[in-house]
C-alpha cells in the first residue's frame, strides 16, 4: 500500500511540474479566491472543486498517454499522434465545461448585489 502511494505521490509531482498544469492551477486559485469572496454555498462550492479535480485528472491521464506514447515511439507516428490529440483534446472539453460551470456559479453571485464576504462578514451557508 505504501508503495502505490509513493508511485501515486511520484506521478503527481511529475503533473505538478508540467506548464499546463500551472495554467489550471492558476485558474483554480482564481474560482477559490470567487469563492471566498462571494461567500458560495455548500452545492457551489461542490460543483467547483469538482470542476477543478476534474480538470487536473484530465490534465494527469493527458499527461500520461503523452509519456507512454514518447516513450513507445520517439520519433513522430501517425497513430500515436492521433491519441495525443484526442487525450488533449479531453483536456479542452473538461476546462470549457469548468468554465461554463464556472460561470454559471459566479455571474449570477456577481449579478446578484450578494457583495463580498470580506464587508459584510463570513456567514458560510450550507
Amino acid at each position: 500500500m505504501r508503495l502505490r502511494f509513493h508511485h501515486a505521490l511520484s506521478g503527481l509531482f511529475i503533473i505538478l511540474g508540467r506548464r499546463e498544469f500551472v495554467l489550471h492551477s492558476i485558474a483554480g486559485i482564481l474560482a477559490i479566491a470567487f469563492g471566498i469572496l462571494f461567500c458560495l454555498d455548500f452545492f457551489r462550492w461542490v460543483v467547483v472543486v469538482i470542476a477543478i479535480g476534474i480538470v487536473f485528472a484530465a490534465e494527469g491521464f493527458n499527461t500520461a498517454l503523452e509519456e507512454l506514447g514518447t516513450t513507445i515511439s520517439p520519433r513522430q507516428h501517425a497513430r500515436i499522434r492521433r491519441a495525443k490529440d484526442m487525450s488533449a483534446a479531453a483536456v479542452l472539453i473538461t476546462a470549457v465545461t469548468a468554465a461554463v460551470l464556472g460561470f454559471l456559479v459566479f455571474v449570477p453571485a456577481f449579478l446578484g448585489g450578494h457583495g463580498s464576504c470580506l464587508s459584510s462578514g463570513f456567514s458560510g451557508t450550507i
